[in-house]
């Protein structure tokens, strides 16, 4: 009894620290572009699909996932240098977890929520109040 306790627990911490690394709104959104999208991606292709996000919440949150070793950056050219990322094998192992993340959504979300209606989706919410 006192094992499964203690894996319960495991689990819970391990569940933490992934939702560390990867639970914040853009850190999913990047991901789930580069994995279903367009990878590689470079950095204003993302700023265009991810709007409104800023450049340096973007920045922060690509730098955060390539330490992480989520995302891999790239600088490839010479003249002029272009920065591209992409998911690593380490990001790719996730794309099943996102997968299983739309299969709930379709199954229980009576409607899409598109991106201007997501901004107003708090912790407490499934749906936007103005809805």
């Amino acid at each position: 009894m006192v094992q499964g306790r203690k894996s319960k627990e495991q689990k819970m911490e391990m569940i933490e620290k992934t939702v560390a690394i990867i639970g914040d709104k853009w850190s999913l959104l990047i991901i789930g572009q580069l994995a279903f999208v367009k990878s590689p991606s470079r950095f204003n292709e993302l700023m265009r699909a991810l709007k409104p996000i800023s450049s340096r919440t973007l920045s922060i949150k690509l730098a955060n996932l390539s330490d992480s070793e989520i995302v891999e950056k790239t600088v490839e050219g010479d003249s002029p240098p272009y920065t591209q990322y992409a998911l690593s094998e380490k990001g790719l192992d996730l794309v099943e977890a996102f997968r299983a993340m739309a299969e709930w959504s379709k199954k229980w979300q009576s409607q899409p929520v598109t991106p201007d209606e997501y901004k107003g989706i708090t912790a407490t919410s499934t749906r936007p109040k103005e809805l």
